[in-house]
């Protein structure tokens, strides 16, 4: 199977309901048992993840992200064209400096 979604670029996102976080998120692939992918967007505030269930990479299309690994207490910043990705099982701290929007494909669903 294959699929052309024209212009995702511009897809609108939904506001997250997290408290003290300006968050924005939209799922724009989703294939069942494999992987999907969408866009965030993320304007201020920390978001603390528990656990991650996943395993995610992302590309930088605008902004910079600090990301702290909660385990390990290393702190990085991806930039514009940066591609970060995170493990199963990482705690993660995510900062934006000051905005960061961003392209994910994960394997959240397999």
């Amino acid at each position: 199977m294959a699929s052309v979604l024209p212009n995702v670029v511009d897809t609108k996102l939904e506001r997250q309901e997290i408290p003290n976080v300006e968050f924005y998120w939209k799922e724009v692939v989703n294939i069942p048992q494999a992987i999907s992918g969408g866009f965030s967007e993320f304007k201020k505030g920390e978001l603390i993840t528990g656990e991650i269930s996943h395993d995610e990479i992302a590309l930088i299309l605008e902004g910079e992200l600090e990301i702290k690994d909660e385990i390990k207490g290393t702190v990085q910043t991806a930039r514009k064209g940066d591609v970060f990705y995170f493990s199963k099982g990482a705690k993660l701290s995510l900062v934006p400096k000051p905005f960061v929007r961003y392209w994910y494909v994960n394997n959240s669903h397999s």
